[in-house]
């Protein structure tokens, strides 16, 4: 929107494995792609980057499911940004409050999100990213009946990406297209074994 202030809008959309399967034969199918989530982000920059080779940011997202059984939550956080030459590096630690779910768990966690990359060129940028949460801050929110059971589930994930960037235009017209392709594998029981990142950005 502004050199100092950016917003994105997500979407997510999810494919989740069949709950009770007919039979054995259907056992790893999977429901069809469905829309999970809406989002909406602000950036405010305090201090940018390219002046020091340290910027600091501050995040907002709103996060509505559209899932009865989820809650919708509130993101905020610091960004901090590191440059040296070819390299980079971003940390992005965050609190999450969740209000609004079934439940009743209005529940407070802490998320981060790293990433340590090398430009390659102009186009291309490779880069380790650690995505994570733990889960429910001081005992907050009222676990239900599957979290009492089972307890929380604090997720870890880590893995290479690559991203091809291309840049459009000159000076105030200049715009920006990113796609990214990773793999992460989980470092604990209760993260996904693989997760397959596919991300497309465009900055205009």
């Amino acid at each position: 929107v502004t050199s100092r202030f950016r917003s994105r809008f997500g979407i997510e959309l999810e494919q989740e494995r069949v709950d009770d399967p007919i039979s054995v034969a259907n056992r790893n199918d999977f429901n069809s792609l469905e829309l999970e989530e809406l989002a909406l982000e602000g950036v405010f920059v305090l201090l940018p980057v390219n002046e020091t080779g340290v910027g600091l940011g501050l995040l907002a997202e709103y996060q509505y499911t559209l899932e009865d059984s989820e809650a919708d939550s509130f993101v905020f956080g610091p960004i901090v940004e590191m440059v040296s030459e070819r390299w980079s590096m971003i940390l992005n630690p965050a609190l999450v409050q969740f209000f609004n779910g079934a439940d009743e768990d209005d529940k407070l966690d802490f998320s981060y999100a790293i990433q340590l990359a090398y430009l390659v060129s102009e186009e291309w940028l490779v880069a380790m990213e650690a995505y994570g949460t733990i889960d429910r801050l001081g005992s907050s929110g009222m676990p239900g009946m599957e979290a009492e059971l089972f307890g929380d589930h604090d997720l870890h994930r880590v893995g290479p990406i690559a991203y091809f960037q291309n840049e459009f235009g000159n000076g105030k017209d200049q715009s920006e297209l990113r796609f990214g392709v990773g793999f992460f594998v989980g470092l604990n029981d209760n993260t996904a074994s693989g997760t397959l990142k596919l991300s497309i950005e465009y900055e205009f």
